[in-house]
């Protein structure tokens, strides 16, 4: 290296797959936080719970819920490499609690019938419209996207044939019991009550996302000055087991080497005045 050099060394690592103690536990438990979140009951039942139409139509509401569930999608997608996973889980989380807050309030106002006890376009009548919205657009942009996300980064590779296939069945199985009992215990324990459990299952996931979900966003490149070292290159993980191996090659005001051992590969150029 020459005192006069004047260069930058730019490092960029890539990210190794992070791990998890228990994955297959792990993701049976954001496969029931999926399904008991509230989405099987507001997706599949939004005609039977909301029968007031006085203010607006479940098939329009159905039809606004899943555009808001495509632009939370693309929301949490363009957050999640520059906030990172978990503050987008806990973003759709709060949206989805929220919403079971305010469709539990709301149930408890209505008679038996679903009527909105107010004058048509109310406030409190579009309470239901608005809630739904508000948890598809959480969903879309949390736990409904990243739990797929997740079920790629966390799962390890030796294990994912296995892994896998148990999450997808059991997130199906779930879904179907969720689905053919929802009416039921809607009936002997009330809607209020189910919406109001629902949003316990919301808290309890930000708690269990907090303590179990590693973060895993993506690494960003660090941009570091060579005090002196008049040096730059690129640094990346290699798990070629060699011991070491090197090649310098100078070219008119430039010095090329490369480097090569069991943990790295770097290309650094020294640059001459």
């Amino acid at each position: 290296n020459t005192e006069d050099s004047d260069s930058t060394m730019i490092t960029s690592c890539q990210q190794t797959k992070p791990k998890v103690e228990r994955p297959l536990l792990l993701f049976f438990y954001l496969a029931a936080m999926y399904m008991l979140s509230g989405v099987c009951p507001l997706g599949t039942f939004a005609e039977m719970l909301f029968t007031d139409e006085s203010t607006f139509v479940a098939s329009d509401l159905i039809l606004a819920s899943l555009a808001c569930q495509i632009v939370g999608g693309l929301v949490g997608a363009a957050a999640i490499d520059r906030l990172g996973r978990k503050p987008v889980l806990q973003a759709g989380a709060w949206l989805c609690l929220l919403a079971n807050i305010l469709l539990s309030l709301y149930f408890s106002t209505v008679d038996d019938h679903h009527n909105c006890p107010t004058r048509p376009g109310s406030v409190l009548c579009w309470t239901p419209a608005v809630a739904t919205c508000i948890f598809f657009f959480g969903f879309g942009g949390g736990l409904g996207n990243v739990f797929f996300v997740l079920l790629g980064e966390l799962v390890p590779e030796e294990s994912s044939s296995t892994i896998v296939p148990l999450v997808t069945f059991f997130l199906n199985t779930l879904q179907f019991v969720v689905i053919k009992t929802f009416m039921y215990f809607a009936n002997i324990v009330g809607t209020t009550n189910l919406f109001f459990i629902q949003a316990g299952m919301n808290i309890f996931f930000l708690f269990g996302q907090a303590a179990w979900i590693p973060e895993t966003k993506a690494a960003k490149e660090e941009d570091l000055s060579g005090s002196g070292s008049g040096s730059y290159g690129t640094f990346v993980g290699s798990n070629v087991s060699v011991n070491r191996y090197s090649l310098a090659r100078e070219r008119r005001g430039e010095d090329l080497e490369i480097v090569l051992n069991s943990t790295e590969f770097v290309v650094t150029i020294n640059r001459r005045e």
